[in-house]
């Protein structure tokens, strides 16, 4: 029960900051190429209009689908689940997976990738 309102925190917290979260230029360089998260932004965009959460939404998606990813994952490598929610914890305060979820770039696309590889 802890770990559902420690993570229903944590993504209130990215849901906050993705909509305060201003654009940044390394930002609008992604957005101006056109590939994969070009297309994905766009039906973002063409659902929700043009803001930061539209933005920034697709990331947290694949964040919260990479870290159930993880949580399979962990349940073959470790045995009670005190262990498996403190994994889970420690993923998902790594400063690179938080700056994944929340900028525009193509890093927690890979990340998921990589877990639904292993």
């Amino acid at each position: 029960m802890r770990i559902k309102v420690y993570f229903l925190f944590y993504y209130i917290f990215l849901f906050w900051y993705a909509i305060y979260l201003n654009i940044g230029n390394f930002e609008i360089s992604y957005l101006q190429n056109s590939n994969l998260l070009n297309h994905i932004s766009t039906l973002f965009f063409s659902i929700l209009g043009k803001n930061n959460l539209s933005l920034r939404l697709p990331n947290l998606i694949f964040s919260f689908f990479s870290i159930l990813l993880y949580a399979k994952i962990a349940k073959y490598y470790f045995k009670s689940t005190e262990e498996i929610n403190f994994t889970l914890i420690i993923f998902s305060l790594m400063p690179g997976f938080i700056i994944a979820s929340l900028l525009y770039n193509k890093s927690i696309y890979l990340i998921f990738l990589t877990l639904l590889f292993i």
